[in-house]
Formats: structure tokens, sequence, C-alpha cells
């Protein structure tokens, strides 16, 4: 269409009728007379009001040349700056001006489609200039010779000594530059704003010659990175962008940094030495692998876990066991593939990626973790280990382009090298250069991630760090630790918590770990375990014991998004008695306003039996927002709003897994929580109940008989159908009160999984008692008259540790 143009206006035709002569040097000097000529500057007058005035007194082919003119100018703005339909519309409301009206043709309506650039705002906002600019051009066009006109059409830089000289009244770049690459889009690239030319050749082209035409340079800068990029890469892709556009100031203050941690004398010590010996140590894992030699992938779960370094988290540990378990042969063969082969490093990541089972490593951090630690085998220094949070950080106080909404783990991991290349290669003029990508890699980590202060380093120095760091006016004080995002977790409180849920307190410190990372938690396992007591102690020891900070909420099948999050309510008008219909904030809202109005306290909402609802449905646009905590969303109830997470509101969600497996729920959910199991054998519960009879003075052979009862449910109904210890944990344990917990509780539970089997026979209290209870030991037993075990007695009140009633 735009060539359609030159050719046309060459001729003297029209775009939309074509045959008239509209585009003649009479028409064009009657617009540039009405509209250049008497500019209409009125503010708050919208844009097609002022032309038309402007118009008035043209002819009717005046008038059809301009809008021809805003065909031209339209061809340039890509549709997310304004969209095909509009303008259509506006071209369409310009040709109803005319005193006999015309259609808009098919072609030139369909050329509206994805446009060229975004100009920006001002170019927007002043469109005036930019057809003045092409008012000029056309002028100046329909003035040439035709072998003139056709030489400029088939040599490029003949075209551009044409349109060069044509001024702007503004010294506006976009309409020159976005002439030139519509008309020879081989020669001129798709950049209309000349800063961002002189920035790329700036970045790439630095020892060029200024003097030479920066579009021959150009030309130059895309043959030396077409082998690196391919050949129709684009200077905004996401891979190229940011290495010419950044914020120097955000950009120089990091390098600051990071010189400042590579030059400190413990720097190889601390950062450096420990990943060396890990690649040594996988190189030989590699060449076992290739090899062929027996256990070499249980060998690589053993270095995954080995405690001389901190390269991947333990949720990578669990979940690459979990794959061993599930699938050897498929964590073989994805291994092997990653360690070998011709491929580019991002093509073996995609293969691997795709390779790992669904829910073993649900998160792209945990993937990209596992896969970064083992493409340290190919060398560290050119594949350093990786855990994309500190990266984020980087990225964030450099201003560096936001990530994709749902980025892969192979181009997560490019991303990551390119940054840490960007890094050495302008590290030269530092006071301590990097030496490879690993070194990069490090001081990114010390930059975003460092605890301590540095020995040698003053405490003015290390609070200035921190400031810049973490956004905010650090300590002054000799003992300063690091501020923390969001408020610190109350400690006494955990101590207290622990002691009244008899759970070891790392397991809180590690559940705290969690929620720190990504925001949210789920307690999942069978019912009994404690997992609703434990959200709700937990959460009001984050709370410092404040009711208002924290709340619970049952999840059931009805509840609906309008429940949770918010929704209209019908409401009667007390002055007019009318029936209208109010917005009503649900727990969500009400939890995020509060914590967002009181960002120095820590806010917690549980949810209880989160699988029981329709999840996709009552979260809606949280589900972007559980992710994306710094970002905003817009609520379907207040479209106008922004609204987002603080980061001072934690969610802890418990799941039932008799109702629902885990590997039910969606995957897009699952990567949003991190995972918690509640189950008897696990180690935070290994021993509670035997922990709990005794502090409180109840037979302690009730927890044998539990584990007895246990290991034969694993083996017949699996591990999230066995016993909680919550059953039990009841004042008054004689053996009536047993057989009533177990054939009003137990059994009803066990009944509903083996209905119509003969082995439910098993697990009724005559047999159950004869097989499990006699042989635990320490209990009470009730003295037998003729057999008749029967006469009920009152049943004693649950306490309140580990009820889990909803349960």
């Amino acid at each position: 269409m735009a060539r359609k143009w030159l050719e046309v206006a060459r001729d003297g035709g029209s775009l939309i009728t074509p045959g008239a002569p509209v585009w003649t040097p009479g028409d064009l000097a009657a617009l540039h007379e009405a509209f250049i000529g008497q500019p209409d500057l009125r503010p708050k007058v919208v844009y097609l009001d002022k032309m038309r005035g402007q118009l008035a007194g043209c002819s009717p082919e005046a008038v059809q040349l301009m809008v021809e003119v805003h065909v031209v100018y339209y061809l340039m703005i890509w549709q997310g700056a304004a969209k095909p339909a509009t303008k259509v519309r506006d071209l369409e409301t310009m040709l109803g001006w005319l005193p006999e009206p015309v259609g808009l043709p098919a072609d030139v309506a369909a050329a509206m489609g994805p446009g060229l650039a975004h100009p920006g705002q001002w170019a927007l906002t002043r469109r005036d200039v930019q057809i003045s600019w092409f008012i000029r051009f056309a002028e100046s066009w329909v003035a040439l010779p035709r072998a003139r006109q056709d030489q400029a059409l088939e040599d490029p830089w003949t075209f551009k000594e044409l349109v060069q000289p044509v001024p702007s009244s503004d010294n506006s770049d976009f309409a020159r530059l976005a002439t030139l690459h519509l008309i020879h889009p081989d020669t001129f690239e798709r950049i209309v704003v000349e800063t961002d030319r002189a920035a790329v050749l700036k970045r790439f082209d630095a020892a060029g010659d200024p003097a030479e035409d920066p579009d021959r340079r150009l030309l130059k800068v895309r043959q030396q990175l077409t082998p690196t990029y391919g050949e129709y890469f684009e200077y905004y892709d996401p891979r190229v962008f940011p290495l010419w556009k950044r914020d120097l100031k955000k950009w120089a203050e990091f390098q600051y940094w990071c010189d400042q941690f590579h030059e400190w004398h413990e720097f190889d010590a601390e950062e450096r030495d420990y990943k060396l010996q890990a690649e040594r140590r996988l190189q030989v894992l590699r060449q076992a692998a290739l090899a062929g030699e027996p256990e070499w992938e249980q060998r690589v779960l053993a270095e995954l876990k080995n405690s001389e370094h901190n390269l991947v988290g333990f949720r990578v540990n669990i979940g690459v066991a979990s794959w061993l378990d599930q699938a050897p042969d498929g964590f073989r063969l994805a291994v092997l593939a990653l360690w070998s082969g011709d491929h580019a490093v991002e093509e073996r990541i995609r293969s691997f990626d795709e390779q790992v089972p669904d829910g073993v490593l649900p998160t792209t951090g945990e993937r990209l973790q596992l896969v970064a630690f083992l493409l340290m085998a190919l060398g560290a220094t050119g594949h350093p280990p990786m855990k994309i949070s500190s990266f984020r950080k980087a990225w964030s106080l450099t201003g560096w382009p936001a990530e994709p909404s749902e980025p892969g783990v192979a181009d997560t991991y490019e991303r990551i090298i390119m940054f840490c290349q960007e890094l050495l290669r302008e590290s030269s003029g530092w006071r301590a250069p990097l030496r490879d990508v690993l070194d990069a890699q490090s001081v990114v980590w010390t930059a975003t991630k460092w605890e301590t202060k540095p020995a040698p380093w003053p405490d003015d120095l290390w609070h200035k760090h921190l400031t810049w760091r973490d956004g905010k006016e650090a300590d002054p004080g000799p003992d300063h630790d690091p501020p923390d995002p969001v408020p610190p977790v109350p400690r006494d409180g955990l101590d207290a918590a622990s002691r009244d849920l008899l759970i070891d307190r790392r397991h809180l410190d590690e559940w705290i770990d969690l929620l720190d990372h990504r925001g949210q938690i789920v307690f999942y396992g069978p019912p009994g375990t404690g997992k609703t007591y434990v959200a709700k102690r937990l959460a009001r020891a984050l709370a410092d014991g404040e009711d208002d900070r924290w709340q619970l909420v049952q999840f059931h099948p009805a509840t609906t998004y309008e429940d949770f999050l918010e929704g209209l309510r019908p409401v009667v008008d007390e002055t007019s008695g009318q029936l209208a219909y109010r917005r009503i904030e649900g727990p969500l809202v009400r939890m995020a306003e509060a914590a967002r109005a009181n960002p120095d306290k820590r806010h917690v909402l549980v949810i209880d039996e989160l699988n029981r609802a329709n999840l996709p449905k009552v979260l809606g646009e949280l589900l972007f927002l559980l992710e994306y905590r710094d970002e905003s969303a817009r609520l379907i109830y207040r479209p106008d709003e922004p609204f987002e997470l603080p980061g001072n509101l934690w969610i802890i969600a418990t799941m039932n897994t008799a109702d629902r497996s885990i590997a039910l729920i969606d995957a897009a959910m699952r990567r949003r929580f991190d995972f918690v199991a509640f189950l008897p054998e696990t180690d935070h519960l290994q021993g509670l109940l035997g922990r709990w009879l005794a502090a409180s003075g109840e037979p302690g052979g009730i927890a044998s008989f539990v584990d007895d009862v246990n290991r034969e449910l694993r083996g017949s109904l699996g591990e999230h159908l066995q016993l909680g210890p919550s059953f039990f944990m009841r004042k008054g344990l004689t053996e009536s009160a047993v057989r009533r917990i177990w054939t009003h509780n137990v059994f009803p539970f066990i009944e509903d999984q083996l209905w119509g089997q003969e082995e439910l026979t098993e697990w009724r209290w005559e047999s159950v008692r004869t097989r499990f209870f006699l042989k635990s030991g320490d209990v009470t037993l009730d003295d037998e008259v003729d057999g008749d075990l029967s006469v009920e007695e009152d049943e004693p009140e649950p306490t309140e540790e580990f009820d889990e009633t909803s349960e």
C-alpha cells in the first residue's frame, strides 16, 4: 500500500477512487495553505473537528486528498496504539464530509491492520506535525521528473536523498524514518526514533565512523548480528532490546556495586571456588552417565543434595527424587540429552523441559535451577548456576525490560546468560574486571542477596549498599541487619507456636522461607493430620496474636468469585426504599486492603479445604496476582482501578487429599503455591502423637497402635488415606474412648474407601482390637463383662490441639 501511494501520487491519481485526479500539485497546494498555513492549536478541541474547520473552504478533491494523506499516516501506526477499526472509522468519518460520500476500498481498509510502529504519545497527540510532513513530502514528490521518481522507487539511497531534506515543523523523526522503512524495508530499519538509532549504533558500532551515513552503519551492524539472532531479527526483540536500551544511571549504579563485591578479597572463597569444585564433580558424573555406568542417576541426586554447596533448593531435590521414583528412564534420557548432542544449549533445555513430569518441578525457577546446575558439567565458567530470584532483583534494580508473562526455562536461561555476558563485556573498566560468565553470575548474587557486611567494608558503605538494594534508608547503627522488603517474622511468636504444636522449630522456619519466597503455601494430606490447626496457629503467630491481622476462610463447592474476592450484592436504599446493587468486598480484598494500609505488619489469610471449590472460577485474576506480586490487575467489578496483592499478605491453604489428589489440581494453580505434605510419616509429624500423649499423660501405646494401623493402610489404600494423629489427640483415652473414636470417626472414613469389599470386615473394631490394639502395650483396657463391650460412656471432649472438625 505504501508503494502504491507513491505510484498513485506520481501519476496524479487516487488511492480511494482509482483514476480520479486527487494527488495533484494544485490540491496539495490547497491543503498546504488550509492545514499548514492556518494551524488550529485550540486546546480541548477534537482533532477531527479542528481539521474539518480548516478544510471548510477546500474543494472536494482537496478534502479527499486529506483523507488519503491520513491513509498513509495510519499505515505507520501500530495497531496497539490505534486499533484498525478506529483507523477505518476516522477515515470513513472524513469521507462523510464530501458532497457525495464514497466508501473506503477493501484493500485500503485491510492495510489499516498491523501498522509499523508505536510513534509515542507525542506523535499521536500532535498528528498535525506528521500530516504536515507528508503534505510537504508529497509536494516535492509530485514535482519530480518521472525518471527521478522511478529511480527512487528502485534505489533506496536515491529515495533517502529525496526524503531527508523535507522539513518538519517540529523536527519529528517519526514520519521521515517510517516512510524510509515502508518503501525500502530491506535497507532501512524499523526504528522511527532518531535517539533509538543512535543508541543502537553506540552499543553495536561504537568504533564506527560518526561521519558515515547512519543507515549504512546500521546495515553493517545487522550483518554482524544476523548469525547470532537470525536474518529477520528486530532491534526491539527481547533478546536484543536490553543491550542498547537501558537506564544508564541505574546500570552504572548496579555495576558500581558489582565491582565493589568483585574486588573483595574473599570473593573467590565465598562465591567461586565451591562452584568450580561442584563443576569438577559434575564432569565426573557426566562421563559416568555417557559411559553407561550403573547408578549414575542416584549419584546425580546425591550431588544435588551435597551440603558443600547451596546451588539448588530443597524443593528441587524433592522434585528430582520424585521424578526418579516415578519415571527413572525418563530422567536418564532427559539428562543424557542435556549432556550430549550437537544441538544448541537452548534447544537441549527445551527438550529437557518437555520431559519433566507434570507436578514434579512445577515452577520455571525450580526447573531453571536444575537445568543450570546440570549444565555446569559443560563448564561452569560459561554455564553458571542460576537462581531466578537474584536475577529478577538485578533486572528490577537496572530497569532491565520485564520478563514475558509466561517465560520458558530455555528463554529465561538465555536471558540470564545475555545479562551476564553484558556485565562481563562492560566490566573491562572496573577496578577488578570480571573473568568470565561465572564471575558475572556470582557478582549478581552478591549484589542482590548478600546478607552480611564484607569484612573490609566500612559501615557507611554497607549501609549505602543496603539502601540502594532494598530501596529504603538503612539503619546506620553498627549492628544493622539488612532491611526486609516486608515485615520480619516474629521469632518469639514462632517459638511459642513450636511449643504449642509440638513441632520442631526448624520445620516452621522452613515453611516461613517458602512463604517468604512465594507468598502462599498449601498444607496437604489425609484427614486428621492437623493441617487446619497448624495453619491457624501459624497464622496467629505471624500476626503477633492480633486477630484482625489474620482470617480463616472455608472453601466449599458453592464458593464463588463474588464470595471470595468481591461482587455485587442487592441492598435497599434507606432513603428511597429502592433496590440497588452495591459492590461488596470479599475476605481476600478486605485482607489485601488492610495489609496495604498497614505495610509494617504481616497479614495472613488461611483458606481451609482449598480444593473443594472450583479454583479457576473462584480465583479469577488472583491466579495472575499470586505469581506476580509486584504487578497489578483489573478486577471484574473495578475495571478502572488497578489491584495488587501486597507483599505483607501471606496465604496459607489446606487441602484434604482424601477428597482429591494434588495431581488433579490445575497445573497453573500448582505452580503458584508451594506444597507441604502432612502425612503421618513426614518428618514434622513423625512421633507427634507420641509427644502429645506423653505431654498429656495419656497412654503411649496409642501411638504404637496408630503406627501399626497406618503401616497396613499404606499398603492397601495408599499414603493419602492413612490416619492422622489428631483423631486420637484427646483426653481420657481409655479403651472405650478409642473404640468410640474408631467406630464413629475412623471406620466411616475407611468404609468410604472399601465399600462393598470383603476386606472391610477386617477394619471393624472387633478385628482391629485383636490385630492391633491389644498388641500395642501401655493402653488402658476396659473390664470385660461376658465379652460385652457395648456399654457407652460419655465421650471425652476433644482438646483444642489439632481438632479438625472441618475434616
